[in-house]
């Protein structure tokens, strides 16, 4: 595996503790996925610098950060999403 697939799927398990400690905030829900997708961007920006390899063009970055967005998205749902870490880090962005 290549460096740059290692920090996507690093960056998409990360993003689904990210996104819980949002879901608590009093922010709008505007606010929550324009951050959720700012994040992804930073996190694609730095898969592809990460990569070295990958030319850096934001079509690079734009498509580590929809691989990273979609994966996080996939993980959450599947795994994280209603369970105790996320009630818990939702709450912690509650407070």
């Amino acid at each position: 595996m290549t460096p740059e697939l290692w920090a996507n799927i690093v960056a998409g398990v990360i993003m689904p503790f990210i996104v819980s400690g949002l879901k608590g905030q009093s922010w709008s829900d505007t606010v929550k996925v324009v951050l959720s997708v700012v994040v992804s961007l930073i996190l694609g920006a730095t898969t592809a610098y990460i990569g070295g390899g990958v030319e850096w063009t934001i079509g690079s970055v734009l498509a580590n950060a929809t691989a990273i967005f979609t994966e996080a998205t996939i993980i959450f749902k599947i795994w994280f999403q209603d369970s105790k870490v996320d009630v818990k880090l939702t709450g912690l962005g509650a407070k």
